[in-house]
């Protein structure tokens, strides 16, 4: 989806007219000098949103936050990077599918989506759970170096299965 912006400003205060082209949407505004930057901050940010691969990127790193923060959180208590993995998989698939389904697909779904949502995490965590063994006793790297590393592919992954299938 290719996003086009073009801005166009008067430089007299009250006759300020602002075009901002989304995908052959044009929003036209036309708003006083002190108000000008603030709606026009609010309007890109609308248009950036728009397209949900970048909702997708923002509200996973959020998650991913979460997620790997948990994740840390465990290690440094001393729990086995397996189970922490586990546990932290559990809770944030229950809190993803309310924030990714809402935010990034307009809506949640029902009990099947839910099920194909498991379906995917579950897929993501049998791979997480297999690379991260594997960097941590093969290549001797720490557990949050290994599991920073699990998350690139990981993340590919979540989204073109979400995309295609648990949301489509």
């Amino acid at each position: 989806m290719r996003l086009l912006y073009r801005i166009f400003c008067r430089i007299e205060p009250y006759s300020t007219f602002h075009f901002i082209d989304v995908d052959n949407y044009r929003c036209i505004l036309n708003v006083d000098a002190e108000q000008n930057s603030k709606v026009l901050m609010l309007k890109f940010m609308k248009a950036v949103f728009s397209s949900s691969v970048i909702r997708f990127l923002f509200v996973g790193m959020l998650n991913t936050l979460f997620g790997y923060s948990l994740y840390a959180l465990l290690i440094f208590s001393g729990v086995n990077y397996f189970y922490s993995l586990m546990l932290t998989t559990i809770i944030g698939v229950i809190f993803n599918f309310c924030s990714i389904g809402k935010m990034v697909f307009q809506g949640v779904g029902g009990r099947i989506t839910f099920i194909k949502f498991i379906c995917v995490y579950f897929v993501v965590f049998v791979f997480n759970a297999y690379s991260l063994d594997y960097l941590v006793a093969e290549t001797s790297l720490n557990p949050y170096i290994s599991q920073g590393i699990c998350l690139v592919p990981s993340v590919c992954f979540n989204w073109l299965m979400l995309k295609n299938w648990v949301f489509k």
